[in-house]
């Protein structure tokens, strides 16, 4: 039974264009008799699908997995049954402050000064911004407002990063 379905990537944070892909994560209900963490992905028509069961998705937010903790806060889920348990979900800050200082410092380090530079140095900026509101409120949002995309996508790269 599916419980969490949210657009994510790009168009959960507002930073699509007009190639982006359509990126969906998705919780289902645990199946009876599996014993293992259950984590599926499939790419196929332009659709990238990510889905996972409940006991996976209540791991990996309280390990601060970020794309994991993107779902939970998401504003754009078209299905949520169980809305109170995101609505009352905070951050583990141990786990959160370290796991995307990790990441950032991981995209930083890797890029590179070619066509996707600019697109790490926006992914950087946009977890940047979720770990300052995640470690002041406990939550965050994962879609940047408007002003923030318009600065993202009008500034250079040395301009972004200082």
């Amino acid at each position: 039974m599916l419980l969490v379905q949210s657009i994510h990537g790009s168009r959960l944070y507002n930073l699509n264009h007009e190639h982006s892909d359509y990126d969906y994560w998705k919780v289902e209900t645990n199946k009876p008799k599996v014993k293992s963490r259950q984590i599926t992905h499939k790419v196929k028509d332009g659709l990238d699908v990510t889905c996972m069961d409940l006991s996976t998705f209540s791991k990996y937010a309280d390990s601060s997995s970020h794309q994991v903790l993107e779902l939970m806060f998401s504003a754009k889920k078209s299905v949520c049954l169980i809305k109170e348990y995101c609505d009352n979900f905070y951050v583990n800050p141990v786990t959160f402050r370290e796991l995307y200082w990790r990441t950032i410092k991981a995209f930083n380090h890797g890029r590179q000064r070619d066509k996707n530079e600019i697109k790490t140095v926006r992914h950087t900026v946009r977890m940047a911004l979720n770990l300052e509101e995640g470690l002041k409120y406990g939550r965050f949002n994962p879609t940047l407002d408007d002003s923030v995309r318009h600065s993202l996508f009008n500034s250079s790269i040395d301009q972004l990063e200082t």
